[in-house]
């Protein structure tokens, strides 16, 4: 089948010491392996689609009025855009400037108006961004590959969360519990997110479970391709969550909770070392949900739709 020119606009993208962005970095390697052009402009490299390209198709994640949203905007009519829509610029939200967003909303809105289609990671995120916004997003995961992340052993019963700090990722939760777990023989590590996506199987194989205590989280990406390597994932029962971790392996809990986030980790540190049957369960569950087959090859089809139509 003939393979695309895909553009990719980004608020964000990995580049430099700087890892933000890496949900849309999984789709960009996964369009090059199946044999697609990709091109990537973001506000990390400041860069404008050139007047002669000749992209196929324009794939605009997290478009925000400072740089997604202008970047594209030359290319109303002209070929077909399809808007991601990931977090704080398509759904409510607790925290943030309230001017601030009042003015992405309306952005966000009128771009839409001049998209082809719209697309978001879960049911839960569909369902928020059509409150917030007023447009029912089709629903296509942040995509996990198989394989950067292979199965693995893991050996090693410590723990690890490999999260930002900002509000939602809920790591604050963690450190309160840090010491008293290390009190019982259980280790957590609660690393920053400093890590390359090729770094990151290597840091999985030195442990043995995933921890996530998130309060707000559309899918929860790092998690997931913890749990492609066969680990198992103590995680809460918040937004689309629930709808990726649902092996019977992993646990969640309730948010803002963490005396019973510290049970779910002295839980699944008692489960260890899991049998190469659960670990293999716990990949397949996942892969199911968000491997190649119902991501990457989703948008590929979506975007030969959208040029057919155009």
């Amino acid at each position: 089948m003939e393979t695309l020119s895909i553009t990719i606009v980004s608020h964000e993208y990995p580049q430099g010491p700087s890892h933000a962005g890496a949900f849309v970095q999984a789709r960009v390697d996964l369009y090059r392996r199946l044999g697609h052009s990709v091109d990537v402009y973001s506000r990390t490299n400041l860069k404008s689609i050139p007047s002669t390209a000749h992209p196929d198709v324009i794939a605009a994640h997290y478009p925000l009025p400072d740089f997604v949203i202008p970047t594209v905007e030359p290319w109303y009519g002209r070929v077909p855009i399809i808007a991601y829509l990931h977090g704080a610029e398509a759904i409510q939200i607790p925290h943030g400037p309230v001017l601030w967003r009042m003015k992405a909303k309306s952005a966000v809105k009128k771009f839409l108006r001049k998209c082809t289609a719209s697309v978001t990671e879960s049911n839960w995120m569909k369902d928020r961004v059509q409150e917030y916004l007023g447009v029912a997003p089709i629903v296509i995961p942040n995509p996990v590959d198989p394989m950067l992340f292979p199965l693995m052993s893991h050996e090693h019963r410590n723990g690890l969360c490999l999260r930002g700090t900002a509000w939602k990722y809920g790591t604050d939760l963690l450190d309160r519990l840090l010491s008293d777990l290390g009190g019982k023989g259980v280790r957590v590590d609660n690393l920053k997110p400093e890590y390359s996506r090729n770094e990151l199987p290597a840091l999985l194989g030195q442990y043995g479970f995933f921890v996530a205590p998130s309060r707000l989280e559309g899918q929860g990406l790092m998690a997931c391709e913890a749990a492609a390597t066969g680990m198992p994932v103590v995680t809460t029962r918040v937004g689309g969550i629930p709808e990726f971790i649902a092996d019977g392996i992993s646990v969640l809990v309730l948010p803002d909770d963490p005396e019973e986030l510290a049970r779910a980790i002295l839980e699944i540190h008692q489960k260890l070392p899991l049998t190469p049957q659960q670990q293999a369960r716990i990949r397949e569950s996942i892969l199911t949900r968000c491997g190649p087959p119902v991501t990457v090859d989703k948008d590929i089809e979506l975007f030969r739709r959208c040029m057919d139509i155009r």
